[in-house]
């Protein structure tokens, strides 16, 4: 369909908005790329090409889109693209804090096709939470590739690289979850690739028992019973600042400004006074 341009293979980028979808395409394509529309759809994308180990990719960003079953616009866009293009693989992009809703989209792209990618990004946001992900128990359960990576961090990049080559050389062959979800309704597609991603979520997930120092201070400072207290105090202190505290700093500034006058002015009554006043 005109993608796959001097025998470069085609990745499709796919992910929900907010996954940090476009620091991946970024990283992983540099300057060169371009943005232009999804032919007769006010749709915008965006397409860039790599290589790697001598591999030439061409890489197409997808909508940023909660699911593949609805029919908007985006939604609809990143289907056909998927379904009537044939991508060598998709990558999906995931944020690894909200796993469970972002395994959702990944479900119901294996069942389009095979050769699915997935990336949990926000790795390092997820360990803050202190939550642990068991990678290859989530690549089991699903039956794809699982590459852990914090993008802004440059963290996973070169590994989906290295997937990519090993899938399109054939070194790689990906078995995914087929949730067979074409034969069904609207509805009843949604409740089965919801309670898929359910699973593989439980599967893999751990809540580490160690909150970090952050998720215990927001636990406290974020309740119900401290939330108002604390923010009372914080703006009473900033009252205080505001009309009292302000005033010792500026004193003691107006005494220093003071002292060196004097001092500047005995120190250089011989200038010019033209220039003692400058």
């Amino acid at each position: 369909g005109g993608w796959n341009v001097n025998g470069k293979h085609v990745i499709a980028l796919a992910g929900n908005p907010n996954t940090g979808k476009s620091t991946i395409f970024n990283a992983l394509t540099g300057l060169n790329q371009h943005t232009g529309n999804w032919s007769g759809k006010t749709v915008a994308n965006a397409s860039g090409f790599f290589s790697h180990k001598g591999v030439d990719f061409r890489i197409v960003d997808l909508p940023g889109i909660y699911s593949v079953l609805s029919d908007t616009a985006e939604e609809r866009c990143a289907k056909e693209f998927i379904v009537n293009e044939k991508p060598d693989m998709v990558l999906v992009v995931a944020d690894a804090t909200c796993i469970e809703r972002n395994l959702n989209l990944c479900v119901q792209v294996a069942d389009l096709t095979d050769n699915v990618i997935l990336c949990l990004n926000l790795m390092d946001e997820a360990d803050k939470k202190g939550m642990e992900i068991d990678v290859d128990k989530l690549s089991e359960y699903l039956g794809i590739p699982v590459i852990p990576a914090s993008a802004r961090n440059g963290e996973g990049i070169k590994e989906i690289k290295d997937m990519a080559v090993d899938i399109a050389l054939g070194r790689k062959k990906v078995k995914p979850l087929k949730a067979g979800i074409s034969e069904l309704k609207f509805d009843e597609a949604c409740l089965k690739t919801i309670s898929i991603a359910e699973e593989a979520a439980k599967t893999a997930v751990i809540k580490d028992k160690k909150e970090s120092l952050q998720v215990m201070a927001d636990r406290i400072i974020l309740s119900k019973k401290f939330g108002i207290p604390v923010i009372l105090l914080v703006l009473g202190i900033v009252f205080w600042i505001t009309i009292v505290g302000a005033n010792y700093p500026s004193s003691l500034l107006m005494e220093l400004f003071a002292k060196g006058e004097a001092a500047l002015k005995t120190n250089l009554a011989f200038l010019p006074p033209w220039l003692c006043g400058i």
